[in-house]
């Protein structure tokens, strides 16, 4: 009896799939390396193969009957990958990927394997690094939580921004105070929990729920905790390496609070334990010839992605402005960055007005303008007092620990296109590539003591005219 192509094909599909998504597979081990918010990910795999060997006495049951459905859905899938890769934004091409995999494997194993192994599938998802967009949320829910709960021990404390000012010493709710790996892990580990002690969904789907809201509400408690400790103790205790265990203990105790809740309300009968029902298999699987047709969209997706356009970075970049009165400087006071431009220029004059100016190309070897290491300010140093957002620009108020303050006023360029939405930029740099235009992408600041917004109005909208005509 001749044995089914089928796996041979399989391994076929993936391999030119794993070559087709290389760069991003790389790109996203590297976030798991470097960001402990992300940790978890090298974990998701084995944990989906390890649900799937739980169920393989019932999978035996099942055929595999590769189906054609799911290509309508790679597609669009493609395109957007494709889209992402052309101006690198992560998230997306690291999202459409897994999704992508997950569609394969549909298109492999069938409708009703797809169905019996639906969850591990499903969880897949976690492979990809997202969540960084809830950092700022999450920041000014710590702060609230914090602020309320230090006013309800007695504890004065007055908010500016992010930073909590007390009797004994200023708190800064900085990113790794925002709970964000608190609030993936949380999220994780509940959907697993759900997943195997629950057999209903709105069980399932309230449980996560409280999971979340539990995580979110623990952490503000933590940061609570933490300057309350520091508070009483003349900020002798809860800041050096002790910070890190309170961190982890908090964690422990929320996820032993939330299983115990669980445990209340679990059914009888686990997801895991559910019979598959295997419906009329009779009619002839699809023939392996036919998947060749997914072989097409792939193929035709790497040979686009190969065709990109790339401008090769200078090791040092040229300079991007000169303007009369400014003089060339080596720093900044907010520590800009955007260092990876094809030119950059950072000036001051006189009045101490500060201005940072990079140039950037469609598509690059190294770097991008909009990109996670790219920062208008440093984040770490600096929290956002106020704002207000002109018809081209943004003004920003910001304040240090050490009482300083900056007024930033900044715009992106994108060809005749100004504007600071960072999405607008990414939709001008996709029409610019589809459209074979050359297009250049620039970024513009101005930085200048001030106390509040209108004073730091006042001194660098005269300048701002003097920078969009030196740019010209």
């Amino acid at each position: 009896m001749m044995r089914s192509p089928i796996p041979l094909f399989s391994a076929l599909l993936f391999s030119a799939a794993c070559w087709l998504f290389w760069p991003t597979l790389l790109q996203m081990e590297t976030v798991w390396r470097h960001s402990e918010t992300y940790m978890h990910c090298y974990f998701i795999l084995p944990m989906s193969l390890y649900m799937v060997w739980q169920k393989k006495d019932q999978l035996k049951l099942i055929p595999i009957r590769p189906t054609l459905l799911p290509l309508w859905f790679m597609l669009p899938i493609l395109a957007l990958w494709l889209s992402a890769y052309a101006i690198d934004v992560g998230f997306a091409s690291h999202g459409a990927q897994v999704v992508f995999f997950q569609l394969l494997l549909w298109a492999l194993l069938g409708h009703q394997m797809t169905r019996a192994i639906r969850f591990p599938l499903l969880f897949l998802i976690f492979i990809a690094p997202f969540g960084e967009s809830l950092t700022p949320y999450l920041q000014d829910i710590t702060a609230f939580i914090g602020v309320h709960l230090l006013r309800l021990a007695d504890i004065p404390v007055y908010r500016e921004g992010l930073y909590l000012h007390t009797p004994v010493s200023v708190f800064e709710v900085a990113v790794a105070c925002s709970g964000l790996n608190f609030l993936i892990s949380s999220t994780v580990i509940s959907l697993l929990f759900a997943y195997l002690y629950f057999s209903k969904f709105y069980k399932q789907l309230a449980f996560v729920v409280f999971s979340i809201a539990l995580a979110v509400i623990a952490n503000g408690i933590r940061a609570f905790l933490l300057m309350y400790i520091g508070e009483k103790s003349q900020m002798q205790y809860g800041f050096g390496d002790d910070h890190y265990y309170y961190g982890w203990l908090v964690f422990g105790i929320t996820v032993f609070l939330s299983f115990r809740i669980g445990e209340k309300f679990a059914d009888a009968v686990a997801s895991v334990d559910q019979p598959v029902v295997v419906t009329d298999v009779s009619a002839e699987a699809l023939h392996w010839s036919r998947l060749l047709l997914l072989l097409l969209p792939i193929g035709l997706t790497l040979i686009a992605s190969r065709q990109l356009h790339t401008t090769i970075a200078p090791q040092a970049p040229a300079t991007a402005l000169v303007v009369k009165q400014f003089e060339q400087t080596s720093q900044n006071s907010v520590d800009t960055s955007f260092y990876d431009g094809l030119r950059r220029s950072s000036l001051v004059n006189e009045q101490g007005i500060e201005l940072i100016a990079a140039d950037y190309a469609l598509r690059q070897d190294r770097g991008d303008m909009i990109t996670w290491h790219n920062w208008l300010y440093n984040p770490k140093a600096w929290t956002v007092l106020e704002q207000s957002t002109g018809t081209d620009h943004q003004i920003l108020l910001l304040a240090n620990q050490a009482g300083q303050r900056k007024a930033l006023i900044y715009w992106y360029q994108c060809g005749d296109l100004v504007t600071t939405s960072k999405i607008e930029v990414k939709l001008c740099q996709l029409a610019s590539m589809l459209l074979h235009r050359p297009t250049e992408l620039k970024v513009r600041l101005l930085v200048t003591p001030a106390t509040d917004l209108n004073e730091g109005r006042r001194l660098l909208t005269p300048w701002m005219k003097v920078v969009v005509n030196a740019s010209l």
